[in-house]
């Protein structure tokens, strides 16, 4: 989309949306969602928005400005959360009609963690709070014995140092990261059942042992890693305590040819009540010459494994040895997903991937000869 058809169509989205406010005869708002190309060219506007949805006392209010099929330059500036609406909420008029808010979602806004502590001190009813895209966000505490939060997530944040979560309500937490390392805590959260978990510069210490105390109580579990970057990446992981009651585990991984996932079989061994598996591959394909070592593993029945999906499937050694060790070992599997289309990875969507034809037909071929090797009992998909 060029530049100049963009700006038409900002102008016509703002104008419809002006005219759908102007003709809002009601009290209250359940949901407020603005999803749209806008920037901080569209300020005025949106802070009106802002101030109209919470002046009727909204419970769900979701700003999304992420420029997903946008280069960053087409997209310009990213919308910043203005000091005036955060003064309107501090107002006595503000602060009674925010106690009504039930969910937050913030994509492409820049927003400070002073502003966001202060909706979860002020939001007694707040269970979801999204943050995606924010610059401004360096250090945030979620903490609070009143707090009713169960979903939180924090993603792409360039900036983010330090995150401090105390919730003993939360159920979920997501966390996307870039390349920059993060003081990570977490206290307290005796009801997490689900963590999303990706982090490209070391996905180990800054993000994944942080939870290290709630591994047994976890139920569905996505680790993203960029193995072709990461030095420690081939070795994976070494011991770990049990996930005694993990039964999804999605593993999403860039890869190259010099990398294996063999050495995440540790996490998988260490989950025995583990039901379904997927992967989810980008891989680069072939690059310079690097000596590819593999990791020592050992067999383990898997004894509750029935599902096995994997995403991305190119055939390569990368992925058909997890498929071999998986059809190996899990004594129960009915059913195998080769789905041969690209997907995004580490909660990045990339539209603009696709798989040659070529490339999707030599796939295929390595799939129908993995299928060789299934037992009666297991069925395999290709798509």
């Amino acid at each position: 989309m060029n530049e100049e058809l963009l700006e038409v169509e900002r102008s016509r989205y703002i104008s419809w949306v002006n005219k759908v406010l102007e003709s809002h005869r009601g009290s209250t708002i359940d949901e407020f969602r603005v999803s749209f190309y806008l920037n901080i060219s569209s300020s005025c506007v949106i802070d009106r928005w802002i101030e109209f949805a919470i002046a009727k006392c909204v419970q769900r209010l979701e700003m999304d400005f992420e420029p997903c099929t946008l280069s960053a330059e087409a997209a310009g500036i990213a919308y910043t959360f203005p000091n005036q609406s955060y003064i309107h909420i501090k107002s006595p008029a503000g602060l009674s009609s925010i106690r009504s808010l039930r969910s937050l979602c913030f994509k492409r806004v820049n927003i400070s963690g002073e502003i966001l502590e202060y909706f979860l001190s002020n939001c007694p009813l707040l269970e979801s709070l999204l943050v995606e895209s924010s610059e401004h966000l360096v250090n945030f505490k979620v903490i609070g014995s009143s707090l009713r939060l169960k979903f939180l997530e924090i993603s792409f944040c360039p900036n983010l140092m330090g995150l401090e979560v105390c919730a003993t309500s939360l159920v979920s937490f997501k966390y996307f990261g870039l390349r920059q390392r993060v003081n990570m805590q977490i206290k307290d959260a005796f009801q997490l059942a689900e963590l999303s978990i990706s982090n490209h510069i070391d996905p180990i210490d800054s993000a994944f042992f942080p939870f290290s105390s709630y591994f047994s109580q976890l139920e569905t579990l996505s680790f993203g890693m960029d193995l072709s970057r990461w030095k420690r990446g081939n070795r994976g992981l070494k011991q770990l305590p049990e996930f005694t009651k993990l039964k999804q585990l999605t593993l999403e991984v860039i890869a190259d040819e010099s990398t294996s996932i063999l050495g995440w079989t540790t996490l998988i061994n260490a989950s025995p009540s583990l039901h379904k598996l997927k992967l989810k591959l980008c891989y680069w394909g072939p690059r310079a010459y690097v000596e590819r070592k593999l990791p020592k593993v050992c067999d383990r029945p898997l004894q509750c494994l029935k599902e096995v999906e994997l995403a991305g499937f190119v055939g390569c050694l990368v992925d058909l040895e997890l498929a071999q060790y998986l059809i190996k070992n899990a004594v129960r599997l009915e059913r195998i997903i080769i789905d041969r289309h690209c997907t995004h990875i580490l909660g990045i969507p990339r539209p603009w991937m696709f798989m040659e034809t070529e490339k999707k037909e030599y796939a295929r071929e390595q799939a129908i000869q993995l299928q060789k090797s299934l037992p009666a009992r297991v069925k395999m998909d290709i798509i």
